[in-house]
């Protein structure tokens, strides 16, 4: 073979070696992503194929002429060439691919999906990470395992569904997922088949309600018995189409009818305390064919049937599940019994439910297949009461054999809860239901019943009530009112801050009413509350609501709903600030504020003048402005307070001070140096008005200060000393007088008295005379002795009246004063008089009065001694008291018929000393009508005469009630 032939020939088999790796290459990519990407595929076979039978024309044809193999490996080239961009484009579409993946895996695992690869024989071949976080195996400990044989409890479902795949392509159900742990987890399962690779699994958990109704509805749809679920007051729920050709009503009938109405009434009584017992002792009872047992069809007839009932708990809700079989109808009766028996099977796994035997006779124990699957337990082992004590937890060993004996011991089985460890080691609570059966001798023989797995439910109540009893304390001990109602509006849990805010005595509100315990607040909050409930937010950043007992409280407030699941609004909570002692303390910081400003810009009596630091006016009240004579704006920001204090005092004060204070005081400071030192400062000043009239001041200067302490400035308030000077000049002089009035008063004493000792003496002498020369005395010596001696005793009198009068009002006291006793003491004084001068005096009705006692006597002794005196001669003397009661003084009037008095002498009777006729016509002293005078006066009254001469006088005065007299 040439050299040239045995080049070509080694560079066509390296040609055929590269293409050969591509094509293993492009296999190796396709086997990783089988149908990512059709197109590029059929573009590189076809290339692959075309290059590939190149390659074998060339090996045929090695024997001809180069240029023939020249041609044929520029066209091997070419096609190697156009397969390896194919390549490239397969590369950059598979990357693509996987980026998206990427992210469909993120998300995927966001939602909770998971994703199990099966190969054709339904082994697993991949277990992604969501896979196992959801059931707790890793993928270590599964590949190459059956999938149904991880999940033993709905293996029928998952070969369906890969059935089902294989058939459509894709097959989707609602399972019940067994974790590692042994808890179930709900999820909607897709099985997708892959062409001869196996199936794709994947998985999202769902809630556990949907897959419970279900497999209530497979339940329901496939039994040949009739069927009903029974809730709380025996009424029906749900019934399937084997009940309603059973008993003849439609399901909208049988949903809304009461299980009682399809017993006979003979057997009503009997069969209703049989259900009432799955209700409370969560038993399960089956009552066959040999038991008078019949249901009423809707047409009246009564059929014959077999029963069985059993707890189960549905959408949550504590529910009865109902099996009814024709016992009329026997044909196929071992089938049904064994059909029946497996939904029952079905039913209990649905609950994580078995049901038990104990014979205590021969102390054999049956358990149904779901109970083996509970403890863990083969289910060909025998069983004895001893091994079912030795799955109990050594905590509650105790526990159980008491309630065991209790059952016993009282024929009533008392279901409780305990805790198991499983043969796997596994602990679990659950929960024991039943019935004793006795023998004719009242021994207990057997108890049957049913044991449930409620281990996740006692978790979660645990947890719940943790959570529960953590946000009670945290409800009861926050600082604020708060509460938290139900959709009742019934109280769930309140703060303590709540009592005491709303002043509530009870200790716990817990189940009360809202409106119960606010019955005033029903109106104003029934419609907030309305619209809370419906999802809404209300709130007030200040109200005031009135209590029953009329107080009034200010609230900050805020309702919202609270809600349970599926954004169901489950209630409202509600937060309350009382701010009354805030709205009390800004009430009160207002009025002092508007009491302040009415004082500053209303008061004309006060000077309110305020300052900065510097002595700079910055406010210049009303009142300044009328007590200086200047205006607001002509001092404000302009000049100092020392523009109207006198220059000289200022001065004066600045020294004293320096002195005082061991500094230098100038200017401002000799005005507010004591008050920056103690906060405030008072003394007399002299302030100078516009019109240069200098008026004294009683100045009042406080330090203003801010909320460190610091001085901002200063309040200056001034009240004119000028009238407070006259009083004080008005009331020196009246004490002046009062001095004088004292010392003419000892004066006036001492003058009676001097004076009535030589009025003794020259009276004493007459006597001695007369007694001793009467005889030898000629007449006219005896008349002028005789005259002597009657001025001397007219001259007594008058000094004894002088006397008297000087004393009226000094030592008399204001009493509860009955005039009416009064005047009948000074008639019976003066009763010789009245006698002798055939006077008739009338008195009318007069009243109590507080008075001067001795003084008001004289009073009216004076004037009735008056009107005997000056009666006429010729007939007879009428006088007449009388008494009117006013609102504010009572008015007396002495009236008499007398000679009268002339008009012009009306003011001079009641002058001292004064008298209108001769002594020796009508005798007195001239002073009776002046004591009279002064003694109403000084009661706060009156005194004064109407009078006609010649016809009589009346004599009138008045005594005030109501003011208190000095």
């Amino acid at each position: 073979m040439p050299a040239s032939a045995l080049l070509i020939n080694v560079f066509f088999g390296f040609l055929c070696c590269l293409v050969v790796g591509v094509c293993w290459y492009l296999r190796q990519q396709l086997l990783v992503h089988a149908s990512e990407s059709s197109k590029v595929v059929k573009q590189s076979a076809f290339v692959f194929g075309f290059t590939g039978l190149g390659a074998v024309v060339l090996i045929l044809i090695m024997g001809q002429s180069d240029l023939i193999l020249l041609v044929f490996g520029a066209l091997l080239a070419a096609g190697l060439f156009i397969s390896l961009s194919f390549v490239k484009k397969l590369d950059a579409s598979f990357h693509k691919l996987s980026n998206q993946k990427g992210q469909l895996d993120k998300y995927l695992e966001a939602s909770g999906s998971f994703f199990v690869g099966l190969d054709a024989a339904g082994l697993i071949v991949r277990w992604d990470a969501a896979a196992a976080k959801v059931t707790g195996f890793w993928e270590k400990d599964v590949v190459g395992l059956r999938f149904g044989d991880l999940m033993p409890m709905d293996q029928a479902n998952i070969d369906g569904m890969l059935a089902q795949s294989e058939e459509h392509g894709i097959a989707d159900d609602l399972i019940n997922l067994r974790t590692k742990s042994g808890e179930f987890v709900p999820i909607r399962l897709y099985v997708f088949r892959n062409e001869d690779e196996g199936y794709a699994l994947s998985g999202i958990p769902v809630d556990k309600k949907l897959i419970e109704r279900r497999q209530y509805d497979q339940l329901l749809a496939s039994s040949s018995d009739a069927i009903l679920i029974v809730g709380e007051g025996d009424y029906i729920h749900r019934a399937n189409d084997q009940a309603v050709r059973l008993l003849g009503y439609s399901h909208e009938e049988l949903n809304a009818m009461q299980i009682t109405k399809v017993i006979p009434e003979r057997l009503r009584k009997t069969h209703s305390q049989h259900l009432e017992k799955i209700f409370k002792e969560k038993a399960s009872i089956q009552f066959s064919k040999n038991r008078e047992l019949y249901i009423v069809r809707k047409d009246q007839r009564e059929v014959p049937i077999d029963l069985s009932a059993y707890p189960v708990h549905v959408d949550g809700n504590r529910s009865m599940l109902v099996y009814i079989r024709d016992a009329s109808k026997d044909e196929a009766a071992a089938e049904e019994l064994k059909r029946k028996n497996h939904l029952l099977s079905f039913a209990e796994k649905i609950v994580v439910m078995g049901h038990w035997q104990w014979d205590l006779i021969t102390n054999t124990v049956r358990w149904s297949d779901n109970l083996f699957d509970i403890f863990g337990q083969p289910r060909d082992s025998q069983l004895t009461y001893e091994t079912y004590f030795g799955f109990v937890h050594p905590e509650d060993a105790e526990y159980v054999t008491s309630c065991v004996q209790k059952s016993i011991s009282e024929k009533k089985f008392h279901h409780f809860y305990h805790r198991i460890v499983t043969s796997a080691g596994t602990t679990k609570m659950i929960h024991l239901m039943g019935h004793v059966y006795v023998n004719d001798a009242g021994e207990v023989v057997e108890m049957v019943g049913t044991c449930q797995d409620v281990t996740v439910q006692k978790e979660a109540e645990k947890r719940l009530n943790e959570d529960l009893s953590l946000l009670e304390i945290f409800i009861r001990d926050t600082p604020s009112a708060m509460a938290i109602f139900d959709t009742d509006m019934k109280f769930v849990a309140h703060s303590e801050k709540w009592l005491s805010d709303f002043k509530i005595s009870k200790n716990s509100l817990v189940g009360s009413s809202f409106y119960e315990v606010f019955p005033e607040w029903k109106e104003r909050w029934r419609p907030i509350h309305y619209e809370c409930l419906t999802g809404k937010v209300h709130r007030s950043e200040k109200e005031v609501l009135t209590h029953a007992d009329g107080s009034q409280q200010w609230l900050i407030w805020e309702a919202r709903p609270w809600y349970v699941s599926e954004g169901k609004v489950g209630g409202i909570a509600m937060h309350v600030t009382d701010i009354s002692a805030l709205k009390k303390a800004e009430e009160h910081l207002w009025r002092k504020n508007e009491e302040l400003s009415a004082i500053f810009k209303s008061s004309n009596q006060v000077a309110i003048v305020s300052c900065d630091t510097h002595g700079v006016i910055r406010h210049f009240s009303q009142g300044a402005s009328v007590m200086l004579g200047y205006d607001a704006e002509d001092m404000i920001d302009r000049e100092s307070i020392l523009f109207f204090h006198d220059p000289v005092e200022l001065a004066k004060r600045s020294i004293a001070l320096s002195t005082e204070l061991n500094r230098e005081v100038t200017g401002i400071e000799g005005v507010v140096a004591k008050a920056r030192l103690r906060s405030y400062d008072s003394r007399e000043w002299t302030y100078v008005h516009r019109n240069g009239q200098q008026f004294p001041v009683q100045l009042v200067v406080s330090a203003i200060k801010n909320s460190e302490g610091v001085v901002k400035g200063y309040l200056c308030i001034a009240t004119d000393l000028s009238e407070r000077k006259k009083m004080e000049e008005v009331r020196g002089n009246l004490l002046a007088l009062e001095l004088k009035n004292e010392e003419l008063k000892q004066f006036n004493y001492i003058a009676s008295h001097d004076l009535q000792e030589p009025l003794r003496t020259v009276s004493n002498f007459i006597q001695v005379i007369e007694e001793d020369f009467g005889e030898q005395l000629p007449k006219e010596v005896k008349n002028y002795l005789s005259t002597i001696d009657k001025a001397t005793s007219r001259m007594r009198a008058l000094v004894k009246s002088l006397l008297n009068y000087s004393r009226l009002g000094q030592s008399a006291e204001l009493v509860e004063t009955d005039t009416n006793q009064l005047l009948e003491a000074v008639l019976q004084d003066l009763d010789s008089a009245l006698k002798e001068s055939n006077v008739h005096v009338e008195v009318g009705q007069l009243p109590t009065i507080k008075a001067y006692e001795v003084e008001l006597a004289l009073v009216f002794q004076n004037l009735l001694g008056n009107a005997i005196k000056f009666r006429k001669r010729d007939k007879p003397v009428r006088i007449q008291v009388l008494a009117e009661q006013g609102a504010q003084e009572v008015r007396f009037t002495v009236s008499d018929n007398g000679i009268g008095i002339r008009e012009k002498d009306f003011d001079r009777i009641f002058y001292i000393f004064q008298r209108l006729h001769a002594q020796q016509k009508y005798s007195g002293d001239g002073i009776g009508l002046s004591s009279c005078k002064k003694i109403v006066e000084m009661h706060g009254g009156k005194l004064w005469v109407e009078s006609t001469e010649g016809v009589g006088s009346d004599f009138i005065f008045t005594i005030p009630t109501e003011r208190q007299i000095a």
